[in-house]
């Protein structure tokens, strides 16, 4: 039974909510025109839920935005986190005083089967879009075209799989902390009265809902999921009321309670693709391009107009011809004797539309630079053209003006959510545990490199710059001064550096240790060699000095004066 104290605490909810909508209600406006002409699917519950299932025809000519939109998207994804390739890996944070633990064969190993259980995960997950990679699509295309977007990590507990769960923008509201940090996130959304009843259970609901469920099972009602830092807890204990974020279910229409549970981390990531100092919500290549936009979608419906009127042009005839004149193709028109020949006839309006088509071209082209268009579909093309290590340096140069958004997306996203994911699917058994000595050490926390080509890019070119520079430079310095150079570079440290920077995998690196013994190897082959070459240069003279001397030559002559006789001897 509902206690006075969670009537009280469902009211203070629900003013929450309402200061929460206050302070978004000024970005709203602007959501709506962007979802209209960017991601048109998204722009109908914008209007409400009595719109679902509307059509999304609306007053758009051009389909330009969610043209660059789905490019966008589909680039950032398939050069960041494809399932095609493997796009991240899990490395041993470094420990001071120890040597890198990432090449000792216990950790190796542990790490390698750690990255392929969660890239399992990853392949087998489910969720309201279809699994892990579908709904990064979904929140890439929402947090370019709309602003922010939102997916919810929870695992599925008779299935045993991660779900990822992409939230519409118009139920989510967000808080920050005193870092920016987002650490309060409210959700008002649709429920059936019978996923309530079978959610929260009758007890939790109230008599009217109880009713509704069985006379109007499909009727749905506004409930409010929030989720904030629990202010008061008993840390170390593992029940759901004494987790660092608390999460409430709260019926607003009859201001009650629905449940309570908790979680350790945050579980859902806000993606916010370009933040301005002092704003909570963010804005998005779709908010920068939106005048251009609306500029393209009417210049290309005065176009059409101007179209329909160069071809079926308006006309005009004697009023004598009224109901004769038949302007369809093949149509005819039957003149009487009393209507001159000619009087039907087109109304020239000298319409131009060329000029309107060239600005039409360069508008649309600012749109497309607000996309990276021209950057994603030069790497297709380069693709065929170029080799992968001219790709890599192109993509690497060009790369550059996305650095924010790639690193917005990388933080805000994909951190957040491998973390989440690692820390469910270790609750469940699902990866494996870490050897002692990560315990010993106290290294139990992983860091992630990624290894997508993007990010690759960026990192090669910034960390093998400098380098490749140099050893251009140097190897016109080594013909003049070839000791001081060699002397001077460590071939082994360059070598892994380089590496590293490529994303060159673990396993096809080399160890010191097994550096170390092909070159002890490789030592000792050299040594019998040398030995070889000496014992069989040792045998040719011997074999000269027992073969007698040619008669007359100075040999001959140097012998006999030694007192040395011919064939050897005295």
């Amino acid at each position: 039974m509902e206690t006075a104290a969670d009537k009280k605490l469902a009211g203070e909810l629900i003013k929450t909510l309402k200061l929460f909508k206050k302070q978004r209600l000024p970005h709203e406006p602007r959501w709506q025109e962007q979802a209209e002409y960017l991601l048109p699917n998204r722009e109908i519950l914008m209007r409400g839920s009595n719109a679902k299932g509307m059509s999304t025809e609306s007053n758009v000519f051009d389909g330009i935005g969610s043209h660059v939109v789905q490019v966008c998207a589909d680039g950032i994804l398939g050069y960041m986190a494809s399932p095609v390739y493997k796009w991240n890996r899990s490395q041993v944070g470094r420990v001071p005083g120890v040597p890198d633990l990432n090449d000792i064969p216990e950790i190796k190993k542990y790490l390698q089967e750690y990255d392929e259980a969660m890239y399992a995960e990853f392949k087998n997950s489910g969720g309201n879009c279809g699994g892990f990679y579908q709904a990064l699509g979904v929140l890439l295309r929402d947090g370019i075209s709309i602003g922010p977007g939102y997916c919810f990590t929870t695992e599925h507990s008779k299935k045993r799989k991660l779900l990822y769960h992409v939230f519409h923008p118009i139920e989510m509201y967000i808080g920050v902390n005193e870092d920016g940090e987002v650490d309060m996130i409210l959700r008002e959304y649709d429920i059936s009265n019978r996923n309530a009843l079978k959610y929260f259970g009758e007890a939790k609901l109230s008599p009217e809902c109880v009713q509704a469920a069985k006379d109007h099972p499909l009727k749905e009602f506004k409930i409010l999921w929030i989720i904030l830092p629990r202010e008061e807890r008993i840390e170390g204990l593992k029940s759901a009321k004494h987790m660092p974020f608390a999460a409430y279910y709260v019926d607003i229409k009859n201001s009650s309670i629905l449940g309570e549970s908790g979680f350790e981390t945050m579980p859902i990531v806000a993606y916010r693709c370009i933040l301005d100092s002092g704003e909570t919500y963010p804005r998005c290549p779709g908010s920068n391009a939106l005048k251009d936009i609306k500029m393209a979608n009417r210049m290309s419906e005065v176009n059409i107009l101007g179209g329909q009127k160069m071809i079926d042009r308006p006309m005009e005839a004697p009023i004598e011809a009224r109901g004769l004149v038949d302007l369809n193709p093949g149509g005819m028109f039957w003149r009487p004797s009393t209507i001159p020949v000619g009087q039907v006839q087109a109304i020239d309006q000298n319409i131009v539309v060329p000029f309107l088509v060239d600005q039409l071209d360069r508008i649309e082209e600012r749109i497309k630079k607000h996309f990276f268009y021209d950057f994603f579909l030069s790497l297709l093309l380069a693709e065929k053209q170029m080799t992968a290590f001219e790709v890599s340096q192109k993509m690497g140069e060009k790369s550059t003006v996305l650095a924010p958004i790639i690193y917005r997306f990388i933080g805000d996203v994909l951190d957040r959510l491998i973390e989440r994911s690692a820390l469910l699917a270790q609750k469940a058994g699902r990866l494996p545990q870490p050897p002692d000595i990560l315990f010993e050490l106290g290294a139990t926390e992983l860091d992630i490199e990624y290894l997508g080509p993007l990010y690759q890019a960026q990192r090669m070119l910034f960390k093998t710059h400098g380098i490749m520079s140099f050893l251009e430079t140097i190897g016109q310095a080594a013909q003049y001064w070839p000791d001081a150079v060699t002397d001077r570079i460590n071939g082994d440290e360059l070598v892994e550096d380089l590496a590293n920077a490529h994303g060159m995998p673990e396993k096809d690196v080399r160890s010191d240790e097994e550096v170390k013994q092909i070159r002890e190897q490789r030592a000792k082959i050299q040594q019998m060699m040398q030995q070889a070459e000496l014992a069989k240069t040792g045998a040719e003279a011997g074999q000269r000095m027992s073969t007698a001397p040619q008669p007359g030559s100075p040999m001959e002559a140097l012998m006999g004066a030694g007192g040395v006789a011919p064939g050897g001897a005295a």
